[in-house]
């Protein structure tokens, strides 16, 4: 027995593929039967959301919550060898019905760390919360705010859609999920600038802005010093508790 937590077990079913055989059997000769299998644990009665603190990683969480990084990884929709950033919500499973607790929505989180999490090259989710949309977009590029692209000329499809079949600079709260955070941020729906992609029906790329994230080009000061935009600080606010 381990004594760690690990999912409930279904029920064991017949022992007859067939399904002919009773669900019991007894007779004089019949040895008398217990359990097919011993429980291995407690059984999880929820999940809780887990704050990632500097030098945390999923076997330490893990071992501290009797539990294991695969059930973790699985729960908050991250892959087990997942590097995890400070500031990162995990959810990390509990026999305690009193510490169960609803996964978090969408928190502002500031440019400076989303821009470590989130790697060039990299897919993430974007849900539109004006439409219910839900899309694919890689990130290609940017300093100041992220540079990204629709993944494929499905995802460009859908992101059209959002903008009502017509390219446009408007900003849209969006929410993007970037290592099973739900990240509140802000998009443009204009195609512009350089691509690496060239199959996906979009010729450019477009901007996604997160708390504190700045402006380029005609956005700069007389200084030169990139600035906040307004209109994108406030869907990133939009986009908060989706």
């Amino acid at each position: 027995m381990s004594g760690g937590l690990e999912r409930a077990a279904p029920p064991a079913g017949p022992s007859d593929p067939g399904g002919s055989a009773p669900e019991t059997v007894t007779g004089p000769s019949s040895p008398p039967t217990g359990p097919s299998q011993p429980p291995s644990g407690p059984t999880i009665t929820g999940f809780f959301n887990y704050t990632v603190r500097r030098g945390d990683d999923l076997r330490s969480i893990a071992s501290a919550h009797g539990t294991s990084p695969s059930i973790i990884a699985e729960e908050s929709g991250i892959p087990v060898d997942q590097t995890l950033y400070p500031g990162m919500v995990l959810r990390v499973p509990t026999t305690d019905p009193a510490k169960v607790q609803a996964p978090l929505k969408a928190v502002a989180i500031p440019w400076s760390q989303v821009n470590g999490m989130w790697k060039v090259g990299t897919v993430v989710q974007v849900y539109d919360i004006w439409s219910g949309r839900t899309f694919y977009v890689i990130r290609s590029g940017g300093w100041a705010h992220a540079d990204s692209q629709p993944v494929s000329a499905k995802d460009t499809a859908t992101m059209y859609a959002n903008y009502g079949y017509q390219w446009s600079w408007n900003r849209r709260p969006i929410v993007v999920t970037i290592n099973g955070m739900r990240i509140a941020a802000s998009q443009n729906g204009m195609p512009h600038g350089g691509q690496t992609i060239w199959n996906n029906n979009f010729p450019g790329h477009f901007c996604i802005h997160f708390l504190g994230s700045t402006t380029h080009g005609s956005s700069y000061t007389s200084n030169g010093v990139p600035t906040l935009d307004p209109a994108h600080q406030r869907c990133v606010q939009l986009a908060v508790g989706h």
